[in-house]
């Protein structure tokens, strides 16, 4: 059964180049803007993976990853800004949450390896 990865960014160009590097990945691209569009596709999907942008217009990827984590326990998740280290600046307790935390920008190659480890050790 493909896998099925949600991307989580309020940028649509930052979604574009997510599925534009993983449509060849057999896996299933789902993309959200919001993070009350992430969860509800949470609910109503079997999500293995999400990577989730910090800074989203509704509310925290942090948050949105919590929420996620409550919903389907087994998710995995991925925490990503270009703004900071939420382990260093602020971000007390998104450990218990996120499976990794990546800077942006992203090192492609280092992100694919990324995600399909955190898929293998399922």
């Amino acid at each position: 059964m493909k896998k099925r990865l949600l991307f989580v960014d309020d940028e649509p160009e930052i979604l574009d180049l997510l599925q534009d590097i993983f449509h060849r990945s057999h896996c299933e691209i789902l993309a959200a803007g919001s993070g009350g569009m992430a969860l509800k596709i949470v609910r109503e999907s079997l999500v293995d993976l999400i990577l989730c942008d910090l800074k989203l217009p509704d509310i925290s990827g942090i948050e949105v990853l919590q929420q996620a984590k409550q919903e389907r326990p087994g998710i995995k998740a991925i925490l990503t800004t270009g703004y900071f280290d939420p382990s260093q600046n602020g971000g007390e307790g998104y450990e218990k949450v996120v499976d990794k935390f990546i800077p942006k920008p992203w090192d492609i190659l280092a992100l694919k390896k990324d995600i399909q480890d955190l898929l293998d050790n399922d």
